[in-house]
């Protein structure tokens, strides 16, 4: 019973590690930006806020908590 409870243990490791790897990935592509808003405002430092539109074709989810750039 042992033994049993082992292989299908094992199975179940070797599935979990070897079916994610035969998903197709997409690339995820950028579609625009909205709502922007302009914060502070000043001569070392400015702010500006606003959504960048993503379209992710794959069925596993994907999150972007913040990003920063300079210009």
């Amino acid at each position: 019973m042992k033994k049993k409870f082992l292989v299908f243990i094992g199975m179940v490791v070797l599935l979990g590690l070897f079916l994610p790897s035969c998903m197709r990935y997409e690339d995820i592509t950028f579609r625009g930006i909205g709502n922007v808003k302009i914060g502070k405002i000043g001569m070392n430092e400015s702010t500006m806020e606003m959504d960048l539109v993503f379209n992710n074709p794959n069925k596993m989810g994907a999150t972007l908590n913040t990003a920063q750039g300079k210009a």
